[in-house]
């Protein structure tokens, strides 16, 4: 997942039309989005480099990547941070820790922590983060042009 600050989901491109939820975004190998407020959330259980916005690495993005042994954080921008759990124990710590990173002090669990620290860096809960968001696919610009152009 991925947390960028300060732009709206239509800076990914093209979305589908059907609203779907969290938990079917972040098992899709398709990419996601959600706006929440100014920012924006990004999932995928594939490749969220596939998200052309993404591989900008704008300045002040947030990329977490968690699965069963390990977690990893990663931000973009002028102040850099990497920090990388395996198994439980930090591997890689470089850079300055975000002060949201205080986190990881709290929930020991890396799933939960992580998802943690994505909202409140956006200023909502995890239940919010589940629950409240619309999470939209994005859709190939041109496949919607074509689905205009043919009335679909």
């Amino acid at each position: 997942m991925a947390f960028v600050p300060n732009v709206t989901t239509s800076a990914f491109g093209s979305l589908a039309d059907d609203r779907i939820s969290f938990d079917e975004a972040i098992v899709s190998p398709k990419v996601s989005v959600a706006q929440v407020g100014p920012h924006v959330f990004v999932a995928s259980f594939g490749n969220l480099w596939e998200a052309p916005m993404l591989r900008k690495k704008p300045e002040g993005a947030v990329w977490i990547y968690i699965d069963e042994d390990s977690a990893e954080l990663n931000t973009f921008g002028e102040h850099g941070r990497n920090r990388q759990l395996d198994e439980g124990e930090v591997v890689s710590d470089e850079g300055v820790p975000l002060d949201v990173e205080k986190v990881f002090d709290e929930i020991a669990d890396p799933t939960t922590s992580h998802l943690e620290l994505l909202c409140r860096l956006a200023g909502i809960t995890r239940d919010d983060l589940r629950h409240r968001l619309d999470w939209y696919t994005l859709t190939p610009r041109w496949k919607k042009g074509l689905a205009r152009l043919f009335g679909r």
